[in-house]
């Protein structure tokens, strides 16, 4: 057999969140990988809330873009089940459940194409949760459209909607070269 290439991982960023902030910012990205890998882990916030991102381009974060997603959700324990599509929003929705709050939030993500000035971003994953209990999960899917198709994505910020991070590690890796 043999050695397939390609596919190291290369740790790009890593933040880690120990008191209140209401954003988490992770830099470093370029053209130098074509795929980038998000990895969050323990992720916890002050109070239950919807989870979004933004990309950074040049120093600024994007949010006159067009962003779209779809996600697929589930919660334990009540068999609720949901699909969700949204379309020309200023940020992506990643996890569309609000009754979260001081939970052990995880992700791993796939950004493809992010600096690309012709194709579009291309972003899915998977967002978990557990509290009390109760699993929680967010299957989704989506793109991203610069409103500066020649800005060359730089950064990523996760937030919650009007609340804060109190815990967590985040990492964004470059995958391949």
């Amino acid at each position: 057999w043999g050695s397939v290439g390609g596919g190291a991982w290369s740790l790009v960023d890593e933040v880690t969140v120990s008191s209140n902030t209401n954003t988490v910012d992770l830099e470093g990205m370029n053209s130098t990988y074509k795929v980038y890998a998000v990895v969050v882990s323990l992720a916890a916030m002050d109070s239950g809330e919807n989870v979004f991102m933004r990309f950074k381009n040049q120093g600024s974060y994007d949010t006159s873009a067009i962003y779209s997603n779809t996600s697929n959700g589930a919660r334990s324990g009540n068999n609720a089940w949901y699909i969700q599509q949204r379309e020309n929003l200023s940020a992506f929705e990643i996890m569309n459940i609000s009754s979260i709050s001081q939970a052990g939030h995880s992700c791993m993500m796939y950004i493809y194409n992010a600096s690309s000035s012709t194709v579009r971003t291309n972003i899915q994953g998977t967002w978990m949760a557990q509290e009390s209990g109760q699993a929680y999960m967010d299957v989704f899917a989506g793109s991203y459209s610069r409103a500066n198709s020649n800005a060359e994505t730089d950064g990523i910020r996760f937030f919650p909607n009007n609340r804060n991070w109190t815990a967590g590690n985040f990492r964004l890796y470059g995958i391949g070269g």
